[in-house]
């Protein structure tokens, strides 16, 4: 929960916004005395006691205005007492919608017989007998228990809105998801979105859960490039006959995926630049990018900048044999000063800044901060290197462009290429940003997830 409030940071206060953290609070926002629809609306830990979730997804679009958003914090049930249950099915949730009954006897059996209790299941003769009174009291009839109805993985509740999009059974479009492997809850940020009922852009967004949902596998490195080196027990040195010195990488990590992207599949080959002199790579990661533009520009200088220290000890092993890279342990922002780096569970990666205002309210493992970091500005590359301009500046910072593009009127200007990867999925707002900032360019391309712009045709 605490994440999403990112979401709610500049937030209007007249926009209309409604908290149900309980079945009561939610059947009250359905009494009909709303007049008006809601901007936002906040659920938390109050599907799981939600008997039929197609109607409650009917509810919330009938009450939510035409763009709002609905913001789920949902229990994880592996992490939880209800980790020996089964998880609920897209076929139970249907069953139950089509039956059109209020209450759910089968779940709530389960619930009574397969929740941990002190570490063991309450399985024993009193609390069977208990179980079969109650799911025989309760059948057919409309009393609700209290318990838990519903219980999700972040795997099982992604299942089911594939479900609904495909069949076209909601009016929702994906906007965010975040599941940290230690957290208790994971969250999901649907935009309401009537367009979304046509085929192509429920199959857009049901594609994209895919991709949530079944990663690419990072590819292999062919066995005659690697070999183990002395950095430690994971990391691999490897060689590349394009490249005068070794790359290093943590094994069975993004790390493996990032050499594959940049050197292998050369996911820069579109670069059109010719006289490049100053290069700034925004999210350095451990080098791959950085060591391909000293290839490619061996003339220009090159500020490799990357927040997490444990990429930027490689960073600095990867790129110390290139006197043309200079690295910085900061994080790129819209000022100066410090930020928190927040581990969102999504590998090497995966690391996001939030300022202290977004992090003062975490008090949960949910979003681990990793540590404080500086940070650095666009505006003070220019000033301390003494540069006229920046000939190519690489953006891939997981969310903080939104930051640095809402602030890049007083420095734009003297970037004559950009490329960029865009992170509305992890922050709100990021292709908005991009938007208003990108009529500085004159030519803009699409490249896999980069987009490349620039002022000049060559």
């Amino acid at each position: 929960m605490e994440y999403i409030k990112e979401h709610f940071k500049g937030i209007d206060k007249s926009k209309r916004i409604l908290e149900a953290g309980s079945i009561d609070s939610w059947n009250v926002a359905l009494d009909g005395s709303q007049s008006e629809a809601f901007d936002y609306i906040v659920a938390s830990n109050l599907i799981e006691y939600v008997p039929d979730l197609i109607k409650f997804f009917a509810d919330v679009q009938n009450i939510l205005a035409e763009s709002g958003k609905l913001f789920l914090t949902i229990s994880n049930k592996i992490k939880t007492a209800d980790r020996y249950r089964q998880p609920t099915t897209f076929a139970e949730i249907y069953d139950i919608h089509k039956r059109n009954v209020r209450n759910n006897p089968v779940r709530t059996l389960d619930c009574l017989l397969n929740s941990n209790q002190n570490g063991t299941l309450p399985f024993n003769t009193e609390a069977f007998d208990l179980a079969i009174q109650i799911y025989e009291r309760i059948q057919n009839t409309d009393v609700q228990t209290g318990v838990s109805l519903n219980v999700f993985t972040p795997e099982s509740f992604l299942l089911i809105i594939y479900s609904m999009l495909r069949l076209r059974m909601i009016p929702f479009k994906v906007l965010f998801f975040i599941a940290p492997p230690e957290a208790l809850d994971f969250d999901i940020v649907l935009e309401k979105n009537e367009s979304i009922l046509e085929k192509e852009g429920a199959n857009a967004n049901a594609e994209y859960i895919l991709k949530i949902l079944f990663p690419p596998k990072q590819p292999n490195i062919r066995a005659e490039n690697i070999e183990n080196s002395s950095l430690g027990s994971n990391i691999l040195k490897i060689s590349h006959s394009d490249f005068q010195f070794p790359f290093y990488v943590r094994n069975n990590t993004s790390d493996v995926a990032v050499y594959h992207g940049v050197m292998v599949n050369c996911e820069y080959a579109f670069i059109k630049e010719k006289d490049v002199k100053v290069i700034v790579d925004a999210g350095a990661n451990i080098g791959f990018a950085s060591i391909y533009f000293a290839k490619l520009f061996p003339n220009a200088k090159i500020i490799a900048i990357e927040p997490e220290e444990t990429n930027f000890a490689l960073l600095e092993e990867n790129t110390k044999n290139y006197p043309n890279v200079i690295r910085l342990n900061r994080a790129l922002w819209n000022e100066d000063g410090e930020i928190n780096l927040i581990d969102t569970g999504l590998d090497n990666w995966g690391f996001m800044t939030l300022d202290s205002q977004n992090c003062a309210n975490i008090t949960t493992p949910k979003l681990q901060k990793r540590h404080v970091v500086k940070t650095v500005t666009i505006e003070s590359i220019l000033k301390d290197y003494g540069f006229p301009a920046i000939d190519l500046l690489k953006i891939d910072i997981e969310g903080a462009e939104k930051e640095v593009l809402n602030s890049c009127q007083h420095w734009i200007g003297n970037v004559n290429s950009l490329i960029i990867e865009l992170h509305e999925r992890m922050k709100s707002g990021c292709e908005e940003a991009f938007n208003n900032m990108k009529n500085n360019f004159k030519y803009i391309s699409q490249h896999g997830e980069d987009f490349y712009l620039r002022k000049k045709s060559e």
